[in-house]
């Protein structure tokens, strides 16, 4: 696994959670970290869509228009991805290099240790909508 994953970016919605089951199977089994950057679609959806009432995968698929079969890795995956490529279009930008100019700052997980993906200072907040 760690050749697939060795220096690419990551991506996984609300990534705390699945980032973490990752270190602790891996550090179960003995086996070393991988060495990547990973960002967090919760993280990113807040940032491109604070007045939403909710940013839970399903949530975000329906306001998207994204086909979702919740809770089967294929399908969830697929629309963390598109959920992913949504908001850096909102948030203007041509590609997840650019994150930093939205306050994001993507995570890190390594051999000697991780760090999360944070939304840095939060724009100010506007009435919240229902989607």
């Amino acid at each position: 696994m760690r050749e697939r994953v060795q220096g690419r970016l990551i991506l996984a919605h609300n990534a705390a959670f699945d980032i973490s089951v990752l270190r602790h199977t891996l550090t179960d089994y003995g086996l070393d970290w991988p060495a990547c950057d990973y960002l967090c679609t919760v993280v990113m959806a807040r940032r491109a869509w604070p007045t939403l009432t909710a940013h839970k995968l399903n949530h975000l698929a329906d306001f998207l228009g994204i086909a979702l079969d919740h809770h089967h890795a294929g399908s969830d995956a697929e629309a963390c991805g598109r959920i992913a490529l949504a908001a850096a279009q909102e948030m203007g930008l041509r590609g997840f290099g650019e994150i930093h100019r939205t306050g994001i700052n993507p995570g890190r997980i390594a051999p000697g240790g991780y760090s999360p993906c944070k939304g840095g200072k939060a724009p100010p907040r506007r009435p919240r909508v229902v989607a």
